[in-house]
């Protein structure tokens, strides 16, 4: 069962967690064998003057890496965009070739992200939009694209509302709340039980994210 989609606590269990790869972190392969959890990895769009391409692809293939990113667009980092964006579609084509899900991250560039992902098609891989807090309309935006959509601490409650069931997953991201706390406010806001989203969530995550069968 995976509930946390997205977190960023190495010891986190029922969680994928993200490696953010960076030049110089060769402690990321040790990381993988000393936890034996699951992971996604990525370089993150802060991180465009380090990226390790090399390692990323390394890790890339690792079973216990389930999905790539967080990558994607970040306006708030508006000097090094183009640089975000050739390193996105690198995420995308190495989340294409080795067939998993691709977990984006973006602030205030959803229009040139669904572009480069619209110029980037057709895809087979699955994409979920990560920490999710924008609007209804950006929501319909990102659900039109094929996106799932996952949401964390803090959302807004008509776009949850909105989301279908079969495109939802929850997160901690970085913040100082469990995913269970998380799981009671999105069903709360969703009208629902905490043990029927729980399931919801573990449906979605098996049907996204590949598991070893040796962990």
């Amino acid at each position: 069962m995976i509930l946390d989609c997205h977190t960023h606590r190495v010891h986190a269990e029922d969680a994928i967690i993200n490696i953010r790869v960076t030049a110089g972190m060769q402690q990321a392969q040790a990381q993988l064998i000393a936890h034996g959890r699951l992971y996604s990895a990525g370089v993150h769009p802060w991180d465009t003057d380090k990226p390790d391409c090399e390692l990323l692809e390394s890790l890339a293939v690792d079973d216990r890496v389930v999905a790539i990113g967080e990558t994607g667009l970040d306006a708030l980092h508006a000097d090094t965009l183009a640089e975000q964006e050739r390193l996105f579609r690198h995420h995308i084509a190495l989340a294409e070739r080795v067939d998993k899900p691709l977990i984006i991250h973006c602030v205030r560039a959803i229009d040139r992200l669904l572009h480069v992902w619209r110029d980037t098609a057709p895809h087979r891989v699955p994409v979920v939009f990560h920490a999710m807090r924008r609007g209804a309309r950006i929501a319909r935006m990102l659900l039109d694209a094929g996106f799932y959509l996952s949401y964390g601490a803090r959302f807004d409650a008509e776009a949850l509302r909105l989301t279908p069931d079969e495109r939802l997953l929850i997160e901690t991201d970085d913040a100082d709340v469990s995913i269970y706390q998380v799981l009671n406010a999105v069903a709360a806001a969703r009208g629902t039980s905490p043990e029927r989203l729980a399931y919801l969530i573990s449906v979605n995550s098996a049907r996204l994210f590949k598991t070893p069968s040796n962990l």
